[in-house]
């Protein structure tokens, strides 16, 4: 049985193999808290992903109704544009919080915000990356791709960039939940907002929320 909430970290059975190849306790002990881990829904499965089931833009009213990724109508659209636009749907909700926490300092409110703010900008990146990783297109194989600016294999140079995130981001999530628990705040603490804007248009407030990809390394297009 899965609970909406995770248990911070990450837990794990192992199990020892004798020299002649036999596991060495068939029992699954110690037991594993099975309530405390989210399920994981088909859509996040075939995503690669991470909690992002119910943000995919027709079910979350504080997306825009038509989605981040607009289509320009050339080239051919796969599977990962709808993942990662449930991706930023997720973001931009997490990243929409309330400020300030009442009887704090305003720097305290200030590094409560940044936590709060960058913990789920944090998690968009593993998603993003868990998604190309599942996707096996930086699977290094010389085959694949074509070469980089340099003739190196391209996916054999994102492949560790992209772990890398991966390994990274999370020790840092880790570490800023646990800095919000020193504080006694909690983690989430959102504002509910209903979005009506669509991407096609450039003057809404998501043209700007797009330069915030940067620091990961994508670039969404708006039309």
């Amino acid at each position: 049985m899965c609970n909406v909430q995770s248990l911070p970290g990450m837990s794990g059975r192992i199990k020892l193999i004798g020299s002649d190849g036999s596991v060495l306790n068939e029992a699954d002990t110690p037991e594993i808290p099975n309530d405390y881990y989210d399920c994981v829904s088909p859509f996040d499965r075939s995503c690669g992903t991470f909690n992002t089931n119910q943000f995919q833009s027709s079910r979350n009213p504080q997306c825009p109704k038509d989605g981040f990724i607009c289509n320009d109508g050339f080239g051919s659209i796969g599977e990962m544009a709808s993942c990662v636009d449930a991706m930023n749907c997720a973001m931009l909700t997490g990243m929409t919080v309330v400020y300030p926490d009442g009887g704090r300092t305003s720097r305290m409110n200030d590094v409560i915000l940044f936590l709060r703010s960058m913990i789920p900008h944090h998690q968009n990146a593993v998603n993003m990356a868990k998604n190309l990783l599942a996707s096996g297109e930086v699977d290094c194989n010389p085959t694949v791709l074509e070469e980089g600016p340099n003739g190196d294999n391209a996916a054999c140079l994102l492949e560790p960039i992209v772990r890398s995130i991966i390994n990274t981001h999370n020790v840092q999530i880790q570490d800023m939940q646990d800095l919000l628990d020193s504080f006694y705040v909690p983690e989430l603490k959102q504002c509910n907002v209903t979005v009506e804007e669509s991407c096609a248009d450039p003057r809404s407030l998501f043209g700007v929320f797009a330069a915030l990809f940067a620091g990961i390394g994508v670039v969404v297009g708006l039309t």
